[in-house]
């Protein structure tokens, strides 16, 4: 007579409790993969037959699927075999450990499975905002991993490059953002005093002017180009009475 046995270690035998010229089948238990062989009980005593091999089959499914949860470590993972489930990059949480189960799924070794708030994410470092002058990164302060926020300009300067910034997983910002300051107009310069060295003045620079041909006055003045476009000083300048 045949019976049948199930192994999953490749080369065990069960204790069969047959006698000569019976037989049974070796089989491979749930989780592991191979063909059956069979036995037969020999006159000395030993079992004659194929040689017997199960191969542990690899889980697939059963971990969890969330991007703030890194799954790395099983991958590749067979039956009975264990791994560790912690926090991706950016985030902070404990870690579980899984195992593979003879059904082809991981579960925790112990406790529950980890949901979408076993890691939470991490904030930002504020100092790896852009800090040129006109820009405006308050918007930012509190972003936490994979969140996005928008960077402004203030009056005065134009935004260059994007305007949003990411929280990136290494605890630093991503952006191209940046501030350009504005030229001021020279026509708001009073009309008796010098241009020339106005011309390319932006948002927050000075420049010196003096009374122009035709005027007379003190020396020289410093205006300073606003936010708003315009030029601020004084130049007292008058015309000089004609001779």
């Amino acid at each position: 007579t045949t019976e049948i046995y199930t192994l999953s270690l490749h080369d065990a035998l069960p204790i069969c409790g047959k006698v000569t010229d019976e037989t049974c089948e070796i089989s491979c238990v749930q989780g592991y993969t191979g063909d059956a062989v069979t036995k037969t009980c020999d006159s000395d005593g030993s079992f004659s037959g194929g040689s017997s091999s199960c191969i542990a089959n690899a889980c697939e499914t059963g971990l969890p699927p969330h991007a703030s949860i890194d799954t790395a470590d099983c991958q590749g993972k067979t039956t009975a075999q264990t791994c560790t489930v912690g926090c991706s990059q950016g985030y902070t949480g404990d870690a579980t450990i899984y195992v593979c189960g003879n059904l082809g799924a991981f579960s925790p070794s112990s406790g529950p499975s980890m949901g979408l708030d076993a890691c939470s994410a991490n904030e930002c470092d504020a100092t790896t905002l852009p800090t040129v002058p006109g820009i405006n990164t308050a918007n930012c302060l509190g972003t936490v991993t994979s969140q996005e926020c928008t960077i402004e300009c203030e009056p005065g300067y134009t935004a260059v490059g994007g305007s949003t910034a990411t929280c990136s997983p290494s605890g630093g910002f991503d952006h191209s953002a940046d501030c350009a300051p504005n030229s001021c107009d020279v026509l708001t310069l009073p009309f008796a005093v010098t241009r020339e060295s106005c011309q390319t003045a932006t948002t927050g620079m000075e420049c010196t002017t003096v009374c122009r041909a035709g005027y007379t006055g003190e020396s020289s003045a410093s205006f300073s180009c606003l936010s708003s476009g315009s030029f601020e000083g004084i130049l007292e300048c008058v015309p000089i009475p004609p001779q």
